[in-house]
């Protein structure tokens, strides 16, 4: 098979069509391409799958490095190698140019801690004052709004540039943010944000300050390139040079930004094989399931239909494509038209609408599913139950019903803080009490939680213990604690003065994220695991190990950050890491594809699933629980009281952003999210609704009706 000179495969989105892309890369080297002449961009969900294939028995020899990344992380890689070129390109522009000879890239987290520093002067003098969201919703949504407008085309130095203001240490803003901020804040303005101008000085101010230190987030990343690198004409022949092919996984996912960038690659020479979602048998469904947060699904496809050749791609069983397609139809279509109904086969589709509480219906929901896992035709990995909100009390309860079954569930929320595990906070305990120069004392339960796990002792007699145990904060002598506290038992004694020990050799010259392993290998492996471990007991130690990872991994970057930022001495950056982890409403990431969840019932949203995939092999998805059907929670908005993606959007037609406008954008986003979830499923799917919420309010969603009415005759 040959391949062309450009081309594009088109099918509905799923293993079949990433497969074809694969082997579109298979045939390039079949055909004598050196690997690492070809550039291939994928999905970070379908990341393992890809380098499943590359490493397998029978994958191509590779002939030279191989190039497959997702978007950013290839990005990233590009700045690092071209930082030089890219100061030049900000200086060009006129933007802040970074002393450091090396960016640092911060994840969500810091970013969100680093525009709260940036605009702390600015607020203590009433900015943003007025805003209703709390300051660290706020952080998210002004992010948000960069993003936005950076992926949308929104640039350093073009726009209407906003009134003068000043840093914290009384510099001017450079002139090209004040540009870009004025560019995010008339788009905000004109689609009726009520706050729009101190968005923007807000935003003007973080992005001043991360460029001058020479810190990107995500938007940052991408403008910096864009903007700075990529124009710069020796990179460009570098590029062009360097690289024969281009291939992209899902081009119609990719922000314009990278779309134009794509684009020129193509009009310097390179051949481009790009993928694109799109249902053949529905001109509603172009592909873009992730259109509201900054991709231009139309973009893409005039790009290809313009450029390449476009290759239809057969996909394989896809049963319930039309009740995705029929729930995508009545939810952009007028309300006064009564919906059709949609023929499946008997017994795919189980729809029970008529439970009264949210706990009737997950026991329900819950019994069903160990019904099906009882046939051991279905396993756990198999099966996913999405829900619209995950809230505290639905996760406590689907864990409690399917524990109690022997059902294991894991939860992909990605919204828990480091601080929320264990050993996250005895590690940062064992900080705090052997760098006593920090004056960060631990707290009671701090203590508590460090001497249970270290000495064995129940926790209610650590209590009434814990004046003898650890006056003033710290750690007793043992020979202290034997003469206080003679009923120890010789084993907790000895374990206690091993840790104390431990505590008492530490030099307080050590890294700390050095300390951290340190404390992981010496104090907390040993106490959690004296004897070995069974089977789950090891499954359990291993997601510990992934969030200390993740601690050590943001401590080193947090650092480099906050040295760039404050130039402080080592207590001082401390203090402020231990607040920043306090603070911070997230952790870094979810811990995906890291636990062993593989053996699990997954917990998602619809988005989450419709965006990541399943576990990253879509195609073992065989059983799929939609929870909670009749609330209204299904709809959900772009617009916040700080950022709007529609009117970033590239697409935005311009006027008001009015009800109408919302209420239609959330039922399109919707009917995209439901469809794409509806293809993911290969066997069955289980639709539960309720009548109250949570709180015994009835629940106001629509799309009970909807599919009544769609399954009549399945339903009878």
């Amino acid at each position: 098979m040959t391949v062309r000179a450009s081309e594009s495969l088109s099918g509905l989105p799923g293993p079949g069509l990433r497969r074809s892309l694969w082997q579109r890369y298979v045939t390039l080297l079949a055909d004598g391409v050196p690997s690492d002449q070809v550039l291939v961009l994928v999905d970070g969900a379908s990341r393992p799958q890809w380098t499943a294939w590359r490493t397998a028995a029978d994958a191509p020899q590779a002939t030279g490095g191989q190039w497959i990344e997702t978007p950013f992380a290839w990005i990233q890689q590009e700045l690092r190698l071209w930082w030089g070129l890219a100061l030049e390109g900000l200086a060009g522009l006129g933007a802040p140019v970074p002393e450091a000879h090396q960016p640092v890239f911060a994840a969500i987290d810091l970013a969100q801690y680093l525009l709260g520093h940036f605009t702390a002067h600015r607020r203590e003098a009433g900015l943003l004052e007025r805003a209703r969201s709390a300051p660290h919703f706020q952080s998210v949504q002004l992010l948000d709004a960069l993003g936005r407008g950076v992926e949308n085309g929104l640039a350093l130095g073009e726009g209407p540039a906003l009134p003068a203001t000043r840093d914290r240490l009384g510099r001017p803003v450079a002139a090209p943010c004040l540009a870009l901020a004025g560019a995010i804040a008339a788009r905000l303005d004109a689609g009726g944000t009520a706050l729009a101008e101190e968005a923007g000085e807000a935003i003007a101010l973080y992005v001043d300050g991360m460029l001058r230190a020479g810190v990107l987030d995500h938007a940052l990343q991408l403008e910096v390139f864009a903007s700075a690198l990529w124009p710069h004409p020796q990179y460009r022949e570098h590029l062009k040079a360097r690289f024969r092919h281009v291939l992209v996984e899902h081009l119609d996912e990719q922000p314009p930004r990278l779309q134009a960038v794509l684009h020129e690659l193509l009009a310097d020479g390179v051949q481009g094989c790009f993928s694109l979602q799109r249902d053949p048998q529905s001109e509603l469904f172009m592909g873009g399931l992730r259109e509201y947060v900054g991709a231009d699904p139309r973009g893409a496809w005039e790009m290809a239909t313009n450029l390449t050749h476009v290759v239809p791609v057969a996909e394989g069983a896809a049963p319930f494509a039309p009740l995705g397609r029929a729930l995508l139809r009545e939810l952009t279509s007028p309300r006064s038209t009564v919906p059709e109904a949609v023929d499946l086969p008997p017994g795919a589709v189980e729809l029970r609408l008529d439970h009264y509480s949210p706990a009737e219906m997950l026991q329900a929901a819950a019994e069903r599913l160990v019904a099906l896992l009882a046939t051991n035709t279905v396993l756990p990995r198999h099966v996913a139950l999405i829900s619209p909100t995950l809230s505290p009390l639905l996760i406590w309860s689907l864990r409690q019903k399917l524990g109690d079954l022997g059902v294991p569930l894991y939860v992909f929320a990605g919204t828990n803080r480091l601080r929320d595990y264990r050993p996250v906070r005895v590690l940062l305990t064992l900080a705090k009490l052997a760098h006593p120069a920090w004056g960060l004392a631990p707290t009671r339960y701090e203590l508590l939680e460090l001497l249970e796990l270290c000495t064995g002792l129940n926790p209610l007699k650590l209590g009434r213990l814990a004046p003898r145990l650890f006056p003033d904060g710290k750690l007793a002598e043992p020979a202290m604690v034997l003469a206080a506290v003679p009923e120890l038992k010789p084993a907790a004694l000895k374990r206690y003065a091993a840790l104390a020990g431990w505590l008492e050799q530490q030099s307080a010259r050590l890294p700390l994220p050095t300390f951290f392993q340190s404390a992981f290998a010496h104090v907390y492996a040993r106490a959690r695991a004296p004897h070995g471990m069974d089977a789950t007991a090891d499954e359990v130690f291993m997601r510990e190990i992934s969030q200390i990872g993740q601690l050590i991994e943001l401590s080193e970057r947090f650092e480099a950050v906050d040295r760039r930022v404050e130039h402080a001495d080592a207590a001082a950056w401390a203090q402020r890491f231990f607040a920043f982890l306090d603070d911070s409403p997230i952790a870094e990431r979810p811990f995906f594809q890291r636990e062993p969840h593989q053996n699990a019932v997954m917990l998602s949203t619809p988005s989450q699933l419709a965006e990541r995939g399943f576990q990253g092999v879509d195609d073992e998805l065989r059983c799929l629980f939609l929870l909670d059907i009749g609330s209204e929670g299904w709809w959900k908005r772009d617009r916040r009281e700080l950022t709007n993606g529609r009117v970033l959007s590239r697409r935005w037609r311009g006027g008001p952003y009015d009800p109408d406008t919302e209420r239609a954008d959330m039922d399109e986003k919707l009917g995209r999210v439901l469809l794409a979830c509806s293809l993911k499923a290969r066997e069955r799917l289980m639709i539960y609704g309720c009548l109250t919420d949570e709180e015994g309010r009835e629940n106001q969603g629509e799309l009970p009706y909807v599919l009544n009415a769609l399954l009549a005759e399945v339903h009878g």
